[in-house]
C-alpha cells in the first residue's frame, strides 16, 4: 500500500467517526492516526489535524488522545526545525504517556526528544533517549518502532562521525524493516546507508543504495524524504566531478524541501549548491548560497549546518584572498564543532584554517592547524574505524545469508527433501565463504590503498611506520622519513581545475613509486602530501636520493597535462630515531618540510 492509499484509508476511517455533536474517543484516535501518517507527505496538514485532536481531547479530558496529538505536533515542529516547540511538546507528551502508562506512546515521545537533541548537537542526550526507546520497543514487541529507533541511533552516530556505529544500526534497521515489509522504513534505511557510503567515498555503493531508495520513495509518495535522497544523489555526482548532474539533483531536492517546509534540508541543499558553484570557480554565487544556508541554520538552530556553512564561507573567502574574514568564520565553525563533538567537522575546520593562515603568511598558526587537521581526521578515518566498518559489512552479509537459508529450510519440512536441502545449503555456504573471502581481500586492499594514486594510504602508512620505527631502533638500522608536498597546489586547482590537480597527484604518485625501491614504503598522506619510508637509509644518503626525485618532478613534461602547467616539490627529511615515537619522527620530517616551504619551496631540507 502506498502512502497515498494509506492516507485515503485513514481519511475514510475519520469520516466514518465524524459526529458533529460529540467528540468521541474513536474520532480522536482516528484523527491522531491520520495526522501521524500524513506528517511526511504534508507536515502542515498533520499539524492542523493534531491540533484538532488535541482540542477535542481537552474537551473530553482524554489524556491519551492529548498525548498522541502532542507527539505528532512535536514531530511536525521537528520537521519544520522549530526545535524549541518540538522539545516542549514532546516532553509534555512523554509526561502524559507515563501518566496513562502507555509504553508504545512513551517510546514515540522519547524518539522525538532524541531527534531534537541530535539536531541540536546534544549527542549524548540523543543517544540516551533513543536507547531507552529501543529497549521499550523490544520489550513490547514493536518491531517497526525498534527499526525506527535503530535508524535514529544511526543518525546520531553519523552526525558525530562514528560511521561504523552508524552503519551497524542502519543495517540492523534495514533488516527489521524488510522482515515486516515496511517500504517507507526500507527506503529510509537505504537512504541512510547510501549516505554513510558517501562519507566513506564509496560512490558506487552509495549510488546503488540511493537510487533504490529514490524509486521506493517515489512509488510510496514519501515526498518529505524524496528531497533528501535527491540531495544525497547530488552529493555523489558532485564528488565525481559531474557538476551538471549535481546541480540538477540539488535543485530538485531544494524545490521539494521548500514545498514541504523542510528547513534543515533546505539549508543542506543551499549549502551543496554553493559547493558546486565554488568548484566551478563562481565564488560570488557560492558565497550567496552559503549565506542563505547559514541564515536558515542560525534561525532554526541547526548547529551542524551552521558549521558547514561557516566552513564553506571561510574556504570561499580564502579563495577570494579575503583570508582575514575567512579566519573569523572558521574560528567560529571550529568552536561550535568542538562544542558538539563533531569530529568530521573539526578536522575540516582545522584544514581550512591552515590554508587561510598560510595565505596570510602566518606560517606558525598554519602549522598548528595543519597538524590538528591530521590528528582530528585520523579520529574519523582511523585503521580501527575502517576495520570496524569492514566487520559490520561482512557480518551483515553473513547474517542475511543465514536468515535466507533458515527461511528456505523451514519452508521444506518433507523428510524426502531433507538431503537435497542440506546439499544445496552446503553449496551456498561454500559459495558464500568464497564470496566473503574475496570481499575481505578486496576490503583489505582498499583499506591499505589510496584510490586516486594506488599508493598506500594514511592508515597503512601509520601501521608500517610503527613497525619500521620499532625494527630500526631494535636492530640499530637506519630509517629516514620523508614528507613531500606539491608546491602551490591550491593555485594549480584554481588556475587549471580540480581534474588537473588530480592528474598531477596521480602523475607524482607514479614518479615516486617508480623512483623508490621495492623495500621502501610510498604513501599518499592526504591531499597533495606524500610520505616515503626509506628503509635502512641514513638522511645524508636519502637527501641525495630525494634531490633526484625533486629534479625529476621539476623536469617532468607536465605540459602533457596542460601546456602552461609547471609542478615542483618540497621535501623534508628526518632520521632521528632518538625521538619518543613514530609520530614524533613524522612530525620532525613535517617540520623540515615547512622549512623548505618557508625557504622558497622546490627544495630538500634535512639539516
Amino acid at each position: 500500500m502506498t502512502v497515498h492509499e494509506k492516507i485515503k484509508e485513514l481519511e475514510a476511517k475519520v469520516a466514518a467517526t465524524v459526529d458533529e455533536t460529540e467528540a468521541t474517543t474513536e474520532k480522536i484516535d482516528a484523527l491522531n492516526e491520520l495526522s501521524w501518517e500524513v506528517k511526511y507527505a504534508d507536515a502542515r496538514r498533520a499539524l492542523d489535524l493534531s491540533r484538532s485532536a488535541h482540542a477535542l481531547s481537552e474537551g473530553r479530558v482524554y489524556l491519551k488522545g492529548m498525548a498522541y496529538a502532542l507527539r505528532t505536533a512535536a514531530a511536525c515542529h521537528w520537521l519544520f526545525a522549530d526545535y524549541e516547540a518540538a522539545l516542549s511538546e514532546a516532553l509534555e507528551a512523554l509526561r502524559l504517556f507515563e501518566e496513562v502508562k502507555d509504553d508504545f506512546g512513551r517510546a514515540h515521545a522519547m524518539n522525538v526528544v532524541g531527534n531534537v537533541h541530535e539536531r541540536l548537537g546534544n549527542h549524548s542526550i540523543a543517544l540516551e533517549f533513543h536507547r531507552k526507546a529501543l529497549q521499550i520497543r523490544h520489550d513490547i514487541g514493536d518491531t517497526e518502532g525498534a527499526s525506527t529507533s535503530l535508524n535514529n541511533l544511526g543518525n546520531v552516530y553519523s552526525s558525530f562521525g562514528e560511521y561504523a556505529g552508524a552503519l551497524n544500526n542502519y543495517l540492523e534497521s534495514l533488516r527489521l524493516y524488510e522482515e515486516i515489509d515496511n517500504r517507507i522504513g526500507i527506503s529510509r534505511a537505504l537512504n541512510n546507508i547510501g549516505y554513510i557510503y558517501i562519507r566513506l567515498e564509496d560512490w558506487d555503493k552509495a549510488l546503488d543504495h540511493l537510487q533504490r531508495a529514490l524509486v521506493l520513495k517515489q512509488e510510496i509518495g514519501d515526498r518529505q524524504n524524496e528531497g533528501l535522497v535527491l540531495i544525497h544523489i547530488g552529493n555523489v555526482h558532485e564528488s565525481r566531478g559531474d557538476y551538471a548532474n549535481a546541480l540538477e539533483y540539488y535543485t530538485r531536492g531544494l524545490k521539494i524541501t521548500q514545498d514541504v517546509g523542510d528547513r534543515q534540508n533546505e539549508a543542506a541543499s543551499l549549502n551543496d549548491i554553493g559547493n558546486v558553484y565554488q568548484e566551478l570557480g563562481d565564488f560570488q554565487k557560492a558565497l550567496s548560497y552559503y549565506a542563505q544556508s547559514l541564515r536558515i541554520a542560525e534561525e532554526v538552530g541547526i548547529k551542524y549546518y551552521e558549521i558547514k556553512a561557516l566552513i564553506n564561507l571561510g574556504a570561499a573567502l580564502t579563495r577570494l584572498n579575503d583570508a582575514r574574514e575567512a579566519v573569523t568564520h572558521l574560528k567560529k565553525a571550529l568552536a561550535i564543532s568542538e562544542e558538539i563533538k563533531s569530529n568530521d567537522l573539526v578536522y575540516k575546520a582545522h584544514q581550512s584554517l591552515s590554508e587561510a593562515y598560510e595565505l596570510l603568511g602566518e606560517l606558525g598558526s598554519a602549522l598548528v592547524h595543519h597538524k590538528a587537521f591530521h590528528r582530528s581526521r585520523e579520529q574519523v578515518f582511523s585503521e580501527d574505524s575502517a576495520n570496524k566498518i569492514k566487520s559490520v559489512v561482512i557480518q551483515s552479509e553473513v547474517e542475511k545469508s543465514q536468515r535466507e537459508a533458515e527461511i528456505y529450510r523451514l519452508k521444506n519440512v518433507e523428510l524426502a527433501d531433507a538431503y537435497q536441502n542440506l546439499r544445496v545449503a552446503n553449496e551456498q555456504k561454500s559459495e558464500l565463504v568464497t564470496q566473503l573471502r574475496q570481499q575481505a581481500e578486496e576490503l583489505d586492499r582498499q583499506s591499505k590503498e589510496d584510490s586516486l594514486t594506488m599508493l598506500y594510504n594514511r592508515r597503512y602508512l601509520d601501521f608500517q611506520l610503527a613497525q619500521e620505527f620499532s625494527r630500526a631502533r631494535r636492530f640499530k638500522h637506519d630509517l629516514t622519513v620523508v614528507m613531500a608536498d606539491i608546491d602551490n597546489f591550491k593555485q594549480i586547482n584554481d588556475c587549471f581545475s580540480h581534474q588537473t590537480g588530480d592528474e598531477v597527484i596521480k602523475t607524482l604518485g607514479s614518479i615516486l613509486r617508480e623512483s623508490c625501491r621495492m623495500i621502501d614504503v610510498v604513501a599518499r598522506y592526504g591531499g597533495e602530501e606524500f610520505v616515503l619510508l626509506l628503509i635502512e637509509t641514513p638522511a645524508e644518503r636519502a637527501a641525495g636520493f630525494c634531490e633526484k626525485i625533486r629534479a625529476s618532478v621539476e623536469q617532468h613534461k607536465w605540459s602533457a597535462i596542460h601546456p602552461d602547467l609547471r609542478v615542483t616539490l618540497s621535501m623534508g627529511l628526518s632520521d632521528d630515531l632518538t625521538v619518543a615515537n613514530p609520530e614524533a619522527l613524522l612530525s620532525a620530517a613535517d617540520a623540515k618540510l615547512y622549512e623548505a616551504k618557508r625557504g622558497g619551496r622546490n627544495q630538500v631540507v634535512w639539516l
